[in-house]
């Protein structure tokens, strides 16, 4: 096949979200690509493969790498899923995974209201409250910080004997 096309790879990836993160990532490498075969998969083979792209498959042995400055990959694809790359590099897993990045939007998304973004924050803490089996309760206290800077420097005392949970600026 003689297919050409420039995309981002995630190296080694667990999961799609580190795929879609590499193909969204504006700073990471682009390397231009030729597809050399398609493997078509079912829907539950696709799903499963986006879940175990560590695990050695047989279709991918000895195939990727970089011929004539292309990096060789095999396009993956399946009925109304997203068309994945991979270049295994000689291996027999998806070492290199890459997807085409979704367009950039040109309207920018109006700002989210306090009430949204302590909403995003209270699911997002809830997810994270389940995963480590620790619960937090707050009376009062919550400041919703606008200047980005400032939040980026957030911290947390780690003090389990207390119980309490406080932020500082580091």
């Amino acid at each position: 096949m003689s297919d050409t096309i420039v995309l981002r790879f995630a190296r080694k990836p667990c999961h799609m979200g580190d795929v879609k993160s590499a193909s969204s990532d504006r700073s990471a490498h682009r390397y231009e690509v030729a597809v050399t075969e398609t493997k078509q998969l079912t829907i539950a083979e696709y799903d499963y493969f986006i879940t175990t792209f560590l695990r050695d498959r047989d279709w991918l042995l000895g195939k990727g790498g970089f011929k004539d400055e292309l990096r060789q990959v095999v396009e993956v694809t399946a009925p109304e899923r997203e068309t994945l790359y991979i270049d295994p590099s000689g291996s027999a897993y998806a070492r290199y995974v890459a997807m085409v990045a979704p367009p950039q939007e040109s309207k920018r998304q109006p700002p989210l209201t306090e009430q949204e973004r302590f909403e995003h924050f209270v699911q997002e803490l809830t997810t994270i409250s389940r995963k480590h089996g620790v619960a937090v309760m707050s009376m009062g206290g919550v400041f919703i910080l606008d200047d980005d800077d400032v939040a980026k420097r957030i911290a947390y005392s780690c003090d389990a004997n207390r119980g309490n949970l406080e932020f500082n600026l580091s």
